[in-house]
């Protein structure tokens, strides 16, 4: 679960990757107008398909949900590549936020599950929560480390090669949340 926490710290929780792509959105449109119409779009998105996640896969195995989300960016991404325009970077954006923020609240269901069993007493919570925030936070440590130095070496093709390595640890992520139980029994 740490792996996981590391690289959602490094992605997605208030990761490096997010910049990245916001920075790239704001250099394509020259204005944070067009940024605020397309994080609304992918933020009424997210929440519907919260929704069906929480009616349709409650009590059901979501392996297929989590690794369609944690592809799909991959897949963005290569069509990013291959095609650049505004418009393959928007679809990377919305898919990026979209499906990620469903992968988070997924891999946040399984924490608080996680942290609740009795291989973890009540008395090693703080510990436990502790652990978790300070490897999140070397995760974002290291992902905003790097984007400092891509900044200060000014080289637009390293900011893009970092987001092409960042987007593909996102299935590294998805496939290690997998291994963790859904329903863990108090």
């Amino acid at each position: 679960m740490f792996k996981t926490e590391f690289l959602k710290g490094f992605n997605i929780s208030d990761g490096v990757l997010t910049t990245v792509v916001t920075v790239l959105i704001l250099n394509a449109f020259k204005t944070d107008m067009n940024l605020g119409i397309i994080t609304s779009a992918s933020s009424i998105l997210t929440i519907v398909l919260s929704y069906l996640y929480s009616k349709f896969f409650k009590e059901k195995n979501d392996k297929i949900v989590i690794l369609t989300c944690s592809t799909l960016p991959v897949l963005c991404l290569f069509i990013l590549l291959g095609i650049t325009n505004n418009i393959t970077l928007i679809l990377y954006y919305v898919v990026y936020q979209v499906l990620l923020n469903l992968l988070v609240m997924i891999m946040d269901i399984r924490l608080f599950n996680l942290s609740n069993i009795k291989l973890i007493r009540e008395d090693n919570q703080v510990e436990f929560w502790a652990i978790r925030e300070g490897i999140l936070n070397i995760g974002r440590i290291l992902g905003y480390f790097i984007l400092f130095i891509i900044v200060i070496l000014k080289k637009d093709q390293y900011l893009n090669y970092f987001m092409i390595f960042l987007t593909l640890t996102i299935p590294i992520m998805g496939y290690t949340i997998t291994k963790v139980k859904k329903h863990n029994k108090v």
